[in-house]
């Protein structure tokens, strides 16, 4: 096993300070490992990996962070990630919106072959979705059903009679029943 070039600057006492400042958050094992690796020389990366549940190599990361940029290049925990830009960008999602808000898309297939005429870029339907409704904020707005069958005629006869009497009865007006 490879011995650990360099040493820890900092005393014992301020690892376990801070060790006790940052418990619960990703830097603790950090300052954990450099704590029992000062405590006791001789260890080796492998050994405090064991202890710590992480493996060799992330400790042999740390260990190089610590020895290029010190502690608080150590303590820097980035937050990983980012989000990836839009491949129509800013313009394209001001001009989707626009068109959503003027004329509205039937579909999500629909957006999706506006997106692909308008700017050449192809998406997916669950990208589209994820494009209009969570980037956006937007809904599609879709009318209610409607049967292809449905009689007019009786629709109307329905509200001018039954549903009429119906509101009538529920409005607080009592019916008497008169008797001849």
């Amino acid at each position: 096993m490879r011995r650990r070039e360099g040493t820890i600057q900092e005393s014992l006492a301020t690892l376990q300070r801070l060790e006790r400042q940052y418990r619960h958050q990703p830097q603790e094992l950090r300052l954990k490992a450099l704590r029992l690796l000062k405590e006791e020389p001789s260890r080796t990366l492998q050994e405090v990996a064991a202890l710590l549940g992480r493996s060799y190599r992330t400790l042999q990361r740390w260990w190089s962070t610590y020895q290029q940029q010190g502690l608080a290049g150590l303590l820097h925990v980035s937050k990983g990630g980012g989000q990836r830009p839009v491949r129509i960008g800013q313009k394209g999602l001001r001009e989707l919106q626009q068109r959503l808000q003027q004329d509205g898309f039937a579909d999500l297939k629909e957006i999706q072959r506006f997106l692909q005429e308008h700017f050449g870029v192809s998406y997916s339907l669950s990208g589209v979705w994820y494009l209009v409704r969570i980037k956006l904020k937007a809904k599609l707005k879709t009318g209610r059903p409607r049967s292809v069958q449905q009689d007019l005629q009786a629709m109307e006869a329905f509200k001018k009679t039954v549903w009429r009497r119906w509101r009538i009865g529920r409005s607080g007006h009592k019916m008497r029943h008169v008797s001849a």
